[in-house]
């Protein structure tokens, strides 16, 4: 067993504490077997030999006031959860060892790592092969498929109401998101053995399809459905019908008949659209030449994003060798990050957890946020479920302190005050400075002009 130290600290000790202070530590062997707490006690926990915490243990109800807190009096600290795992009252009763919690993702890894680069790919823009993996850990269908194999699918509603808060907290750039990836992470979704049978409508008959493909087969054969496993979906949208032949098809003739789906699109407002997205998917899926066919999801001019969806995740229900080199090797880390084991006591790797981000006001985010990647924010949604949020571009209106009243006599802040006889005085002790820029201005515009640039500005030559 792990050896652990704790302290039971009040609030007057808590800062010291949080600073290395082990004087009132005990040594245990387990976090289940933490002393009863009293009234707003903290239990400050090290591992092994260490200075810095490893984690404190808070009740729900104690950690908001405890980030305003810390945030009000001990700045230096704050954000506490970058550098402290806060775990809850719930969570020490989570097993701990050296094995970690192993996230549970029943044979479905290649499928949500598929998802989680189509998504990628879809709001990007980009072939999978320039993506990096901070795009993919971006991606909501990252989040619900690492919160699903740990906690289980009843977390994710969780983790859902949680991202759109965040997004907001943070005026994240990535706000306006493709909501048609939702439709594929509720099929993977009702996959899971622990998930409720009470879906209905489009998810249904794509949960009972996809169902055929983790059936029993050779691991390295590609499935390719029968009249009986579409039968549903046939009577719903006939179109589809020459999918029962596929497997009969050379692959200039499945090619054919994606070209004649794309003439055949229904509306994308109609019921039965999801349905022939997940059609054309599978025909691209089962066209022969893997990632590289992908492309062919470009030539549908709506709703492309669905069909590149259904066409990586077709192709990817019940692979077994989900760790070797699909997507150039990228669909391996997925997978890494994806099922990477849960230690409660290691290191965060975020910049801020959920509960502390929250407090923030929407329109004035008092709290400074420290991260490594200035274009994103790392997010611990729960323990183990950290989420990039691309942040919104700042505001460049306000001045910055460094340019406002450096001539200590000068007050800028009251100038609409100003009598005409002050800003007549003003506008002349200013003006040797704006003669200067301008001098160097129209320097530069000459060298330019010289060397053939091609700026061109708005003026009238004279």
């Amino acid at each position: 067993m792990i050896e652990l130290n704790f302290a039971l600290v009040e609030r007057e000790g808590l800062a010291d504490a949080l600073r290395g202070d082990r004087s009132a530590a005990s040594s245990w062997s387990s976090l289940g077997l933490l002393p009863r707490f009293g009234n707003k006690q903290i239990a400050v926990v090290w591992l092994d030999l260490s200075i810095q915490p490893s984690a404190i243990v808070v009740a729900d109800s104690a950690r908001e006031e405890l980030f305003s807190w810390l945030a009000t009096f001990h700045s230096d600290l704050t954000p506490i959860s970058s550098w402290c795992q806060i775990l809850s009252l719930d969570d020490i009763m989570l097993p701990l060892s050296n094995g970690g919690i192993v996230p549970k993702l029943f044979g479905l890894e290649a499928a949500w790592a598929s998802a989680t680069l189509a998504e990628a790919m879809s709001l990007s823009g980009r072939p999978y092969d320039n993506l990096s993996l901070s795009v993919l850990l971006a991606t909501e269908t990252f989040a619900i498929g690492r919160t699903a194999g740990l906690y289980g699918t009843k977390a994710v509603s969780v983790v859902g109401e949680r991202l759109d808060r965040v997004r907001r907290q943070l005026r994240s750039s990535s706000i306006d998101r493709d909501t048609t990836g939702n439709l594929v992470r509720e099929v993977l979704l009702g996959l899971m053995p622990d998930a409720p049978r009470g879906a209905s409508g489009n998810a249904r008959v794509l949960r009972a399809i996809c169902e055929r493909f983790l059936g029993d087969r050779l691991p390295d054969e590609g499935r390719f459905l029968t009249g009986d496993d579409l039968e549903e979906l046939l009577s719903i949208v006939p179109v589809l019908r020459p999918l029962i032949e596929l497997e009969a098809m050379p692959a200039e003739e499945r090619v054919r008949f994606l070209r004649y789906l794309q003439s055949r699109m229904p509306p994308r407002a109609t019921t039965e659209w999801p349905l022939f997205a997940f059609g054309a998917g599978y025909v691209i899926s089962r066209i022969g030449s893997a990632e590289r066919d992908l492309r062919l999801a470009d030539s549908f001019d709506e709703g492309k994003s669905a069909i590149l969806s259904w066409a990586m995740v077709a192709g990817s229900l019940g692979a077994t060798t989900y760790w070797t080199d699909a997507f150039g090797g990228l669909g391996r880390f997925v997978a890494r990050e994806l099922i990477r084991p849960l230690h409660l006591l290691d290191p965060p790797t975020c910049d801020i957890s959920y509960d502390e981000v929250r407090l923030f006001d929407e329109k004035n985010s008092r709290l400074r946020l420290r991260s490594a990647n200035r274009n994103a924010v790392a997010v611990s949604m729960l323990p183990g479920v950290t989420m990039h949020f691309g942040v919104g571009e700042p505001d460049r209106s306000a001045p910055r302190p460094a340019e406002t009243a450096r001539d200590p006599q000068l007050d800028l802040g009251g100038v609409s005050n100003l009598s005409d006889d002050q800003i007549e005085a003003l506008a002349g002790r200013l003006a040797p400075h704006l003669r200067r820029h301008l001098e160097i201005n129209q320097k530069t515009m000459s060298k330019n002009r010289k060397a053939g640039s091609s700026l061109r500005l708005p003026f009238k030559e004279k």
